[in-house]
């Protein structure tokens, strides 16, 4: 038997001023002296905080959005995937966009290619559709494909691959990520590849990385909800210095339900720093050290993410508290975040009275993706949670 006690526990946060919201629109005027935000990463080089994420971005709209996101924006980074399948189009854009050949371009090595050869296929081909003679950032996009998750069709695609790729390599197991990370290092020995590292790890198999790592992962992607609901894999990537980079930021603004609270509190913010709400959760996230890739077609959203890219937008350390304060419960399903607010506001304490170590997971309850919510507890431990 495992014992569980639950408590309310204060989060408290100043609520809005407003008893309703109203849609604000402001754009901060471009500041000469604004330096564009960025991070240094482990091994010394810098990451534009703010990218342009265009994996599952419609075909139609990729050579505008990216000409008009660099071009005219000076967003510095774009995000994609080999998967995406349009790397090309990438290219073909910035091919004639000024300042095309000095955006940085990340882009994800796909679980079908997993293992050593495959991997350095895929690099070889995201080189060749990209035009370039190296490659900014490479992930391994998962650790491997999983049957239980609903989009994912593991034999389908498998048997899907065209000839060159499997005979490359076996199919991918359990563990093939392993040898893709080799694969990575020796590209990033050779100069073709500058920072490397993963995506949608959890917290076990980032310290198995670790473990076997000869260069470390200068950074991992993760939905942006693990920055709330996952403090144990954040905290072990400020331990080992992995910069956090997140994605699905603004669709779990618009997916998300009960989010009256958090629109009041952060319009009251967006008010006082003439800036849009979208405009403050990327600033928020990003004065927590927290790198974005955030997606858009919208010229008008294009404009507010690039403001904060260029680093126009600082929030006070207030005002900082505030948007944290509401992003966690707007993360955790609650739109409010005041103890009167929230009074299904628990922690939980996990005893094992077991003779194996138990394992607590959070399961995202529209995803069903599931990280660990405490370390392994071991029999006789306790853990809260």
């Amino acid at each position: 038997p495992i014992s569980i006690s639950m408590h309310r526990v204060p989060c408290p946060m100043s609520r809005a001023a407003l008893n309703s919201w109203t849609a604000v629109v402001f754009l901060i005027a471009t500041a000469a002296t604004a330096e564009p935000a960025s991070f240094m990463l482990s091994n010394g080089n810098k990451l534009p905080a703010v990218g342009l994420g265009v994996g599952n971005l419609a075909a139609e709209h990729i050579d505008r959005v990216v000409r008009e996101a660099v071009g005219e924006l000076n967003i510095s980074l774009i995000d994609t995937a080999h998967r995406s399948m349009n790397e090309h189009m990438i290219a073909e854009a910035l091919a004639d966009t000024p300042g095309g050949e000095d955006v940085l371009i990340l882009t994800k090595v796909w679980y079908t290619h997993l293992g050593f050869n495959r991997t350095v296929l895929s690099v070889e081909e995201s080189l060749a559709k990209l035009r370039r003679q190296h490659l900014d950032v490479v992930l391994l996009h998962w650790p491997r494909c999983r049957d239980d998750i609903p989009w994912m069709h593991c034999s389908a695609e498998e048997q899907a691959l065209p000839a060159n790729v499997k005979e490359a390599g076996p199919p991918p197991h359990d563990k093939s990520w392993r040898d893709s990370w080799r694969a990575l290092e020796h590209l990033s020995r050779k100069g073709v590849v500058k920072n490397i590292g993963v995506s949608n790890f959890d917290l076990d198999e980032l310290r198995e990385l670790i473990d076997m790592a000869e260069i470390k992962p200068a950074l991992i992607q993760q939905n942006v909800w693990s920055t709330v609901n996952d403090p144990h894999l954040m905290k072990y990537l400020a331990q080992h210095s992995i910069h956090f980079q997140a994605y699905n930021v603004l669709n779990t603004l618009r997916e998300s339900k009960n989010t009256d609270g958090f629109r009041r509190t952060v319009q009251d913010v967006a008010l006082a720093a003439s800036a849009t709400m979208q405009q403050v959760l990327l600033q928020g996230l990003v004065q927590q050290g927290v790198s974005v890739v955030a997606r858009s077609s919208s010229a008008r959203h294009l404009r507010e993410n690039a403001a904060v890219a260029r680093g126009e937008l600082h929030l006070s350390g207030e005002q900082q508290e505030q948007v944290a304060n509401a992003f966690k419960a707007l993360i955790r399903g609650g739109g409010e975040a005041s103890q009167d607010d929230r009074p299904d506001a628990v922690t939980a304490s996990f005893a094992n009275s077991l003779e194996l170590p138990v394992r607590v997971f959070w399961t995202h309850p529209e995803t069903g993706e599931s990280v660990p919510a405490a370390p392994e507890i071991l029999p006789g431990g306790q853990e809260d949670v």
